[in-house]
Parts: structure tokens; C-alpha cells; sequence
């Protein structure tokens, strides 16, 4: 779990820096290209932590699944309509100009 627990320290302090820089106060201060390699940069650091601290949060519970009912359990909650929706609107929003 401690693994699990540096991973998602980590997600949460780059989600934190990506919501800075949602603010457009910032542009005032960068040239409009050096405001975008920002805001991708840290996107990319964002997604990769949370792709790292959701594969740590898996691992440790399937390590730790020793029956079918919570393997069952744990598989319907990964297919919950939400994180469907989820995965949705991150697809729609890097696909849709």
C-alpha cells in the first residue's frame, strides 16, 4: 500500500499544479505558445501520474483478491457506468478540437 499511497500523493500534487495553470491570468504573463507547452506539459505529467497511481491501487488489490466474489466485485466496479463516462469525456475531450 505504500507503493499505492506515494502514487497517488504524486497524482494529487500534479492535479494540483494542472489546475494552475488553467487559469488564463497566466497567458497574461507568457507568450500564448510557451502558455500551451506549459498547460501540455503538465497534462502529460498529470495523466501519467494518475495512470501510475491507478496501476499501483489495481495491482495492490488483485494481489490481494484470493476469492472470486471480490474478483467479481472489483471487476464490476471498474465497469461502472461512471468510470465508462469517464473514459468517455477524457477520449472526447483530446479528440474534439
Amino acid at each position: 500500500m505504500e507503493k499505492f499511497g506515494r502514487a497517488y500523493e504524486n497524482f494529487k500534487r500534479a492535479f494540483r499544479r494542472f489546475e494552475e495553470v488553467r487559469s488564463q491570468s497566466l497567458l497574461s504573463f507568457f507568450s500564448e505558445d510557451f502558455y500551451t507547452e506549459i498547460v501540455v506539459k503538465r497534462f502529460e505529467y498529470t495523466y501519467e501520474a494518475m495512470w501510475k497511481a491507478v496501476q499501483e491501487f489495481l495491482r495492490n488489490r488483485l494481489v490481494h483478491v484470493y476469492d472470486e466474489k471480490t474478483a467479481r466485485e472489483l471487476r464490476d466496479r471498474i465497469l461502472e457506468e461512471d468510470i465508462h463516462r469517464l473514459f468517455k469525456e477524457v477520449l472526447d475531450a483530446i479528440i474534439t478540437p
